[in-house]
């Protein structure tokens, strides 16, 4: 791919993702809930999707400039069976994120799919401002 090429491709994918403020009202509504009710797990993603802002347009943008980024996008790896893959999470090195974030899953004793039907309760990636996992990714 030429620098044109790629700078042209990186900007129509950069097209698909939606801009975002802050939303402090969201935040703090999401939260009052999660105080009130601490079972309430869907409001940490609630507050935290409230705060994101533009932070997933900053990762995409890390993603598309990473040497491997593109082929992430052409491959489409499937994220969930990846992180509910115990096996080969303990297979990677001691002290790899991967390895970390099995010890706290196993600790917690949550699951990834646990984590995404959690976040979903709250409104999940699709809810937020017709923003479309498939669509995007």
């Amino acid at each position: 791919m030429t620098p044109t090429t790629t700078t042209q491709t990186r900007a129509a994918l950069l097209r698909g993702v939606p801009a975002r403020k802050i939303e402090w009202t969201r935040a703090r509504k999401a939260l009052g809930i999660l105080v009130a009710d601490p079972e309430r797990t869907d409001q940490v993603f609630e507050i935290v999707r409230a705060l994101s802002g533009r932070t997933d347009i900053r990762s995409f943008k890390r993603l598309l400039r990473h040497d491997d980024g593109f082929a992430l996008l052409a491959d489409r790896p499937d994220l969930l069976a990846v992180l509910s893959d115990r096996a080969a999470l303990a297979k990677l090195p001691e002290g790899s994120l991967g390895r970390a974030y099995l010890a706290f899953m196993k600790e917690a004793d949550l699951t990834a799919d646990g984590l995404v039907d959690a976040s979903m309760e709250g409104g999940g990636l699709e809810a937020r401002e017709g923003f479309s996992v498939e669509a995007t990714w």
